[in-house]
Parts: C-alpha cells; structure tokens; sequence
C-alpha cells in the first residue's frame, strides 16, 4: 500500500491536490484489510481520508482525499456551476 500511496498519491499527500484515485491489485484480501486498518488512522489524524470505493477479489478502486483542499474546491462558485 505505501507504494502505491506514495506513487500514486503524492501530489495529494503533499496538499499540491485534493485527491488521488489509484486501482490497487489484491493478492492477499487480508493483506489489504491489514493495510488500510494500518494507514486510514495515521492518514485520518493528518487531514486525509482514504477509502476503497469498490472491491472485487482481485482490485480495489482506492480513492485519498485532502478533506481541507476538496472542501475548498467544492466550495467554489463555479465549482457549484
């Protein structure tokens, strides 16, 4: 998971972006559960929120958000349009 955060991800990580969306290849189902139970609390406590959006047996469609910058970009005139 770390690489594919970091890969994937780091422009969110670094607030450069509100969000990052990345297919994650599952080869142990559990392995996975074990990985997101370790990072969406780390990642939770540092105003990020990390979320499978759909999951079969072999991906997961993972979806990391800056809550601040979606926020402000949601709240946007012409966002709204």
């Amino acid at each position: 998971m770390e690489r594919y955060l970091i890969t994937y991800c780091a422009p969110t990580l670094a607030a450069l972006k509100p969000a990052s969306l990345f297919c994650y290849l599952i080869t142990d189902p559990a392995e996975l559960d074990r990985q997101l139970n370790r990072w969406v609390p780390w990642l939770d406590q540092r105003g990020l929120s990390l979320r499978v959006l759909r999951r079969d047996d072999q991906r997961a469609l993972v979806y990391l958000c800056h809550r601040r910058l979606l926020q402000t970009v949601l709240d946007r005139t012409e966002t709204a349009a």
